[in-house]
């Protein structure tokens, strides 16, 4: 499935067309939508998310909401033994990166965040290495230093492994970016401002 396929025309009470425009240009939103499909086109992590359910499907985009998903979540307890991979866009807090403002006050720092979680009883690959190390391995050297589809190099910050409770091994893995403020479309284009 390519990035287009999601786009569907939206229209708001009033029929504004340029809600759906607007929502597409958000930086937020386009890195999203660039990392769904990195993820679900990649087999690797199709192959190691081992979901039996979607193994023989061609459309990958099945594996979204299902197994990826663009937001963070902890899995209820379910008897299916599934494994995850949630992701988040945030931009960062100004205050923690006051020295690099006071430099350029037009860029603004991104963070992406990856959360793995792995059912313990699917932690064991035939690869010597657990699930969640294996997945986590595969989106670090998908994203680290990617700069091609993104408005600016992603560096990798951490990679930490933990826990949610009895069931979930997981593994964080945080990116970093720069991103313009993007001043201009703001200014100029911003529906909501008097």
């Amino acid at each position: 499935m390519e990035a287009h396929e999601y786009r569907k025309t939206v229209y708001t009470p009033e029929g504004d067309t340029l809600l759906l425009n607007r929502l597409w240009a958000d930086d937020i939103s386009k890195t999203k939508r660039t990392i769904k499909q990195k993820l679900i086109q990649n087999q690797d992590i199709r192959t190691l998310i081992d979901n039996p359910d979607l193994k023989d499907t061609d459309d990958y985009s099945n594996y979204l909401y299902t197994n990826i998903f663009p937001f963070l979540l902890i899995p209820a307890t379910i008897s299916d033994k599934r494994n995850y991979i949630c992701f988040k866009v945030d931009f960062a807090d100004d205050s923690y990166y006051e020295d690099m403002r006071k430099e350029n006050y037009l860029m603004r720092v991104v963070n992406i965040q990856f959360t793995v979680l792995v059912h313990k009883d699917n932690a064991k690959t035939d690869l010597g290495v657990e699930r969640h190390d294996a997945l986590a391995c595969v989106i670090r050297q998908m994203f680290s230093w990617a700069e091609k589809d993104f408005p600016s190099r992603l560096d990798p910050i951490s990679d930490v492994e933990g826990i949610t409770d009895n069931d979930y091994l997981t593994r964080t893995i945080t990116f970093n970016a720069e991103y313009s403020r993007e001043l201009t479309d703001s200014r100029r284009k911003n529906p909501y401002s008097n």
